[in-house]
């Protein structure tokens, strides 16, 4: 009689490649350890859209707007002023809710805002009418024309600039 044949893998076999399947795991990076410098790179798009926004904000209704920066609660707001003078938060559009963006929550966790350089001034920009840039102090009472680059930068190494006279967004 003819005994049957076993048909499968030998344990040498089945060690080798989890041997190379370890390997490979190991060598080929986890997209996991890129996820920070990804929520950056998408926080700084979505800064620069921003920006543009106001200044385009700006030109289109002929009203001042005003970009507040935050580097102690990681956050950037948006606001216009209005026919009665006063300084109003911006509704988003997408949103329809306030401008007011959080690097430290939803897609952008553990994005960390460490410096904003206008004029040396302080951590707001603002656009007049014609969508000149300038640097204002905390409250947007004394503007002064941006007469260099501005920038935004992010604790990864991401940097927002912004060309002074234009308001040009990099």
């Amino acid at each position: 009689m003819i005994s049957p044949i076993k048909k499968g893998f030998s344990i040498v076999e089945l060690m080798m490649v989890m041997i190379i399947v370890a390997i490979i795991g190991f060598l080929v990076p986890s997209p996991i350890s890129y996820l920070s410098q990804v929520r950056e790179a998408a926080a700084a798009r979505a800064l620069k859209a921003d920006i543009r926004y106001a200044q385009n904000f700006a030109l289109t209704t002929q009203q001042r707007t005003w970009v507040s920066f935050s580097t102690t609660d990681g956050t950037y707001s948006l606001y216009y002023k209005n026919a009665q003078g006063n300084w109003t938060l911006m509704t988003n559009p997408s949103t329809q809710g306030n401008y007011t963006v959080n690097l430290s929550t939803g897609n952008f966790a553990g994005v960390v805002l460490s410096q904003v350089n206008f004029n040396g001034v302080g951590n707001n920009l603002s656009f007049d009418d014609i969508g000149d840039p300038y640097s204002c102090n905390s409250t947007c009472a004394s503007m002064t024309l941006l007469t260099a680059q501005g920038s935004v930068s992010f604790a990864g190494g991401t940097t927002v600039t912004v060309e002074a006279n234009t308001g040009k967004v990099s």
